[in-house]
Order: C-alpha cells, then sequence, then structure tokens
C-alpha cells in the first residue's frame, strides 16, 4: 500500500483523495488503473482520471483487443462449424 500512496503522491493527489481511494477500493485495483493513467497521455486532472477509471473500472484497451480477436476466432470458428453440419 505505500508504494500506491507513493505513486499518488507522486502524482500530485490530496493527501485527502489519496486516503478516500484506498480506503473505497483495492489496491490491486488501484495499482491497475495507475498503469493505465501512466499509460495515457495529456491527462489534464490525473487525479479526476483515476478516480473515473475506479469508479467505472476503465479497462486496458489492448485487453479489449484481445477479447475482440478472440470472439472473431470464436465466431469465424462457429460459421465454419455451421457449413460442416450442413455438408454432413
Amino acid at each position: 500500500m505505500r508504494v500506491i500512496r507513493e505513486r499518488m503522491v507522486e502524482l500530485d493527489f490530496k493527501e485527502e483523495l489519496i486516503e478516500k481511494i484506498l480506503k473505497e477500493y483495492s489496491t490491486k485495483k488501484i495499482d491497475e488503473k495507475l498503469d493505465l493513467l501512466i499509460e495515457r497521455k495529456n491527462i489534464k486532472s490525473p487525479a479526476g482520471w483515476l478516480w473515473a477509471a475506479l469508479k467505472n473500472d476503465y479497462q486496458d484497451p489492448q485487453s479489449s483487443n484481445v477479447i475482440a480477436k478472440h470472439y472473431d476466432f470464436v465466431k469465424h470458428f462457429l460459421n465454419t462449424l455451421d457449413v460442416l453440419i450442413d455438408i454432413l
């Protein structure tokens, strides 16, 4: 928890907000969203962004791409299976 607190202090978060975040969210979630925040560019309000990310459970866009690729694969597989069933 100390490391997460230090990360938020480095981003100039107010102590009040740090305490609130640490009380309301798991360290795993906070760390995950801080990683996303660091990857982003041009965030005008890091504290506001982190709060929204925690509240709305922002996801890593790359993990969403992986899910989309798996979805496309499964969809293609099922279509192929339908064709094979029709042939048989």
